[in-house]
């Protein structure tokens, strides 16, 4: 047991005094590394030392460099220093470094060994390497000496910036993975540094530079990423990449914002020649600044003396002044069996720019010429851009000036003037030019010509605005390119016009040119061109258009003597949606389509009124899905037909002739006329047979459901007239009825003939209805024949409010007549009276059709009977009266009823017996209809029974009441009625008895 106690104890020993010998040699280690450095003034406090770190209070020393000329000195003093290691062969290996403060200060800033002018010149060996044989290393990474991890917290130096000093606070952190003793193969290293610094002995977190370094090695390739950045003031992004070839692609983003003042007054103090003019650029350049880089380069495997024979790379990027300039740049050179030169340059000044570029040339040029550019900037309204690109190639050792015989490439230009044009008598006009010609041993190859523009017909806008068309500025093309020799009598050309106002026109054709120069003609001849047009909105009068568009393609001709002719090559097809406001609602077709086909349109651009006699001509298809309108269901419309017009005449001229349909099967026949006064539209309804439908029904949203028609024909036609002078249009119209039969709710009417005449000026309303007949009537009772007349007046406003005159209007009823007194009824009132009077109906008949049969009698009936109509009452009965006419008839009353009253009640025996045969005289009474439907009789009836007491005179009084409604129902369900008819008095019947 000893003895293991003192193995155990000599194995302790030993640790123990390796520990201690490794705290010694790290210890010494560290000292020596100070030692080495070219510092003096050293001094350090060592608050804690482990086996693999240390801790120092503070750090101080002067970093000293006798080669610069006065001697370079920078006192540095870190406080709280943390330093980790790992050991390596018996040597410690720097891994993580924290300092929690660091202050730096330097007199000056270091110079170059050699001044480089001219070529490159070598260094000594022992102070550097030899540019000249300086070669790409063969690995990227990181070595193990630099430590995994240095942080510092705050930051603070002390800096010479011209000719004053420059304080600065900020942070550093730096980390790397994967070192060189850690390498994977596969695995990437990749090493941040960020830097934060603010201009100030204080940090100030709105007004600092934030640096962020990314270096990362993956497959042994390195790529760099540099962010740097300001907050809202300052964004620059650099990247590059190294690949296998040897080429090298950087990217720079970089974003600056003028208003940041701490950084423009900050760089005076390291540039005081920027004093002077910075702030003024900076008021020129009010916007925010970018600039976008791209290089690329081919970097050769030799020596840097040869790169200059031998690289080839390109550059490309961009600086943009927000709403102010963008410059472009792009350029490439390669090298190999030919000699490769690209590249372009674009410049584009914005109106943002032109203001405070006028004022500060006039301030730096002053006089004349800053006049001169403030009068020319004030009339700049658009950009002005300049462009310019190449591509050549040279033969190795071409001489200069023979590159005119010996190229090969292409050249492109781009003019773009800012200035209008003014055409007289049609508008303004602002072009451009760009070209692109080839060239292949020196000879031209190529031609690729464009002319481009904007145009405003500003002289038109009139004509176009009574069409309804708002095309504003027009953008054109003429694209003429040749590939082979150039030939002026077939010269191919593209022509393009694309609008920008509310009406959105397009136009696409192919033309083949005939320029014949001696004669100074030009034709012209293309095919498969296409005409669009789309519109959003457009107002033609009171109607409204929406999502309008139209597609057509054509031909074109135009003639030496100018003449210009455009026709189809396959039908156009357009579609919109139509909304028409009236007084109180509108009309709306969601989904309108419309087709053209054959249509021509001739101009002759030779003569001096030629675009205003234009004609045009077109077969028409136009087809609207769910027309809505008042008093209309919503069904599809289809109107097909012929146009003729001179669309452009200073008083526009057209014809139409079609025909209307829709989906219910009405066919409206229609001839429009436009002259300089009035527009004119006839149209003519076609004969429309009941027996195989009602299209009319089909039509009208307010069709009272309780009419039917089922056999007979209708038919109608009328004119509209719409003066353009503003005055009110016109609206006549006619229909007419033949032996037409059909159901209005219970009533079964046949034999109806009639003839209507409406007008309107769309302010008042006149009707008049003549030659109306019905044969028959069926309503409880049979009626008929019947004949009526009447003429109506209302306005248009009030329709349900007008005068109704009635003029001839008689009923057949039970081998009588009724009618109404023919007189004018105010129905704007809120009580009509109407006077119905009844001649010589038979009593007989009246009682056969009375539910109760046992009941017989003879004899004439008159009378006069005023009913009264209340606003939201109904109709009414007061005071009316009948009689018998003379000499009177015969009433019997033979029911089984009758003899059981005989036995019953003594006091009906003698009126049941005077009633068994009553001879009358006298039949007269009173006649009074309730709201509620109970229509009530007063009869006084005086004549005597001639077997009864010797024929004695007897007198009676008799009060009938009926519900008369339900008497008509009754009356109907005794007959033969109609299915129809049936159905809805037997249903009413049921809801009565509810």
């Amino acid at each position: 047991m000893l003895d293991l106690m003192r193995r155990f104890f000599i194995v302790i020993s030993i640790l123990v005094a390796l520990l201690a010998l490794a705290a010694g040699v790290g210890y010494v280690y560290v000292k020596q590394m100070l030692s080495k450095l070219p510092v003096e003034n050293l001094e350090f406090s060592i608050a804690g030392f482990a086996y693999k770190h240390v801790r120092l209070d503070h750090l101080e020393f002067t970093y000293i460099d006798n080669t610069q000329e006065p001697a370079l000195r920078a006192p540095v003093r870190l406080d709280d220093v943390f330093i980790t290691w790992e050991w390596q062969a018996f040597r410690p290996n720097l891994q993580i470094i924290e300092v929690g403060q660091l202050q730096a200060s330097l007199n000056q800033w270091p110079t170059l060994a050699n001044e480089v002018v001219g070529e490159l010149v070598e260094t000594d060996a022992e102070d550097g390497f030899e540019l000249e044989k300086w070669q790409l290393p063969d690995n990227w990474r990181i070595t193990a000496d630099i430590p995994h991890l240095l942080q510092i917290e705050q930051l603070s130096l002390d800096l010479p910036c011209a000719e004053q000093r420059c304080q600065y606070s900020g942070e550093l952190y730096f980390e790397s993975t994967n070192k060189e003793r850690l390498i994977v193969p596969d695995e990437p290293q990749v090493t941040n540094l960020r830097l934060k610094l603010s201009p100030y002995r204080d940090f100030a977190e709105m007004e600092q530079i934030d640096l962020l370094i990314n270096y990362e090695v993956a497959g042994e390739l390195p790529s760099l990423a540099v962010n740097l950045h300001s907050p809202g003031h300052l964004q620059v992004v650099m990247t590059q990449h190294l690949d296998r070839s040897n080429r090298l692609r950087g990217e720079i983003e970089a974003q600056f914002e003028p208003s940041a003042v701490w950084i423009s007054d900050h760089l005076t103090l390291w540039y005081p020649e920027l004093e002077q003019t910075l702030p003024r650029a900076l008021e020129l350049f009010s916007d925010s600044v970018n600039i976008d880089l791209d290089i690329q380069a081919e970097l050769p495997d030799t020596q840097l003396s040869r790169w200059q024979n031998e690289l080839t790379g390109a550059l490309q990027g961009s600086l943009e002044l927000t709403n102010q300039v963008i410059i472009g740049v792009q350029s490439r050179l390669e090298r190999g069996a030919e000699i490769q030169f690209s590249g372009d340059t674009t410049l584009t000044l914005l109106p943002g720019l032109y203001p405070n570029l006028s004022g500060y040339l006039n301030d730096s040029l002053g006089g004349s010429p800053g006049d001169a550019f403030s009068s020319y900037a004030a009339q700049l309204s658009e950009p002005v851009q300049g462009e310019f690109s190449w591509q050549f190639e040279f033969p190795p050792g071409t001489v200069p000036g023979s590159w005119h015989r010996q190229v090969d490439g292409q050249a492109d230009f781009n003019l773009t003037p800012a200035n209008w044009l003014q055409i007289d008598d049609i508008g303004r006009i602002r072009p451009q030019a760009s070209g692109e010609v080839h060239f292949t041993a020196g000879q031209l190859a190529h031609l690729d010509l464009l002319a481009e523009g904007k145009f405003e017909a500003t002289e038109l806008t009139d004509a176009m605005a009574e069409l309804g068309l708002e095309p504003g500025i027009v953008s054109w093309s003429l694209h003429a390119q040749s590939e082979n020799q150039l030939d002026l009598g077939a010269l191919p050309v593209l022509l393009k016009l694309q609008s920008q106002g509310a009406t959105d026109v397009s136009l696409d054709s192919r033309l083949l040119l005939n320029i014949d120069i001696d004669n100074g003609t030009l034709a012209a001849h293309s095919e498969h061109g296409l005409l669009s047009l789309r519109q959003a909105a457009m107002q033609i009068g009171d109607a409204q258009l929406t999502g309008l568009t139209l597609h057509a393609p054509f031909t074109l001709q135009l003639s030496p003597e100018l003449e210009l002719q455009l026709s189809s090559e396959t039908p156009a097809a357009g579609s919109t949606a139509l909304r028409l406001p009236l007084q109180d609602d509108n009309i709306e077709a969601p989904a309108v389509k419309l087709e053209l086909a054959n249509w021509i349109w001739r101009s002759d651009l030779g003569a001096a009124d030629g675009l205003s006699q234009s004609s045009f001509q077109s077969d028409i298809d136009l087809n609207a899905d769910a027309v809505v309108a008042p008093g209309l269901k919503a069904i599809n419309w289809r109107w097909y037909g012929s146009l003729q017009s001179q669309p452009l005449a200073p008083a526009p001229l057209a014809s139409l002739d079609g025909r209307l349909t829709n989906s219910a099967g009405l066919v409206l026949r229609n001839q429009s006329d436009l002259a300089a006064e009035h527009l004119v539209v006839d149209w003519q309804l076609t004969d429309i047979f009941w027996l195989a439908g009602n299209p009319i029904a089909g039509t009208l949203a307010d069709w009272p459901e309780l009419v039917s028609l089922e056999r007979g024909r209708g038919r109608a036609a009328g004119q509209f007239t719409l003066p353009l002078d503003g005055s009110a249009p016109q609206l006549t119209a006619t229909a007419a009825l033949s032996d037409t039969a059909g159901i209005y709710d219970t009533i079964d009417v046949g034999g109806v003939n009639a003839d209507l005449e409406l007008s309107t000026d769309f302010d008042t309303l006149d009707v008049a209805l003549t030659n109306a007949s019905m044969q028959r009537i069926q309503f409880g009772l049979p009626m008929g024949p019947a004949r009526f007349a009447f003429n109506y007046t209302a306005s248009i406003d009030q329709l349900l409010a007008g005068q109704l005159e009635l003029t001839d209007n008689r009923l057949s009823l039970l081998s009588g007549d009724v009618g109404i007194e023919n007189r004018i009824y105010d129905l704007s009132r809120d009580e009509i009276t109407l006077r119905v009077d009844i001649a010589q109906l038979d009593l007989q008949q009246l009682l056969s059709e009375y539910p109760a049969t046992d009941i017989h009698g003879q004899g004439l009936i008159s009378g006069a009977i005023p009913i009264r109509w209340r606003a939201g009452r109904g109709f009414m009965v007061d005071d009316g009266r009948i009689h018998a006419l003379a000499p009177g008839g015969v009433i019997q009353y033979r029911a089984e009823r009758a003899q059981q009253l005989r036995e019953t009640n003594p006091a009906l025996r003698i009126v049941m017996d005077a009633l068994d045969d009553f001879h009358y005289s006298v039949l007269e009474g009173g006649v009074s209809y309730n709201e509620d439907g109970t229509l009530e009789l007063a009869l006084s009836i005086e004549g005597q029974n001639p077997e009864l007491e010797g024929g004695r005179p007897v007198r009676l009084d008799i009060t009938i009441a009926e519900d008369l409604p339900a008497l008509l129902a009754s009356l109907q369900l005794t007959n033969q009625l109609n299915d129809l008819i049936q159905e809805r008095v037997q249903q009413r019947l049921i809801e009565s008895l509810r």
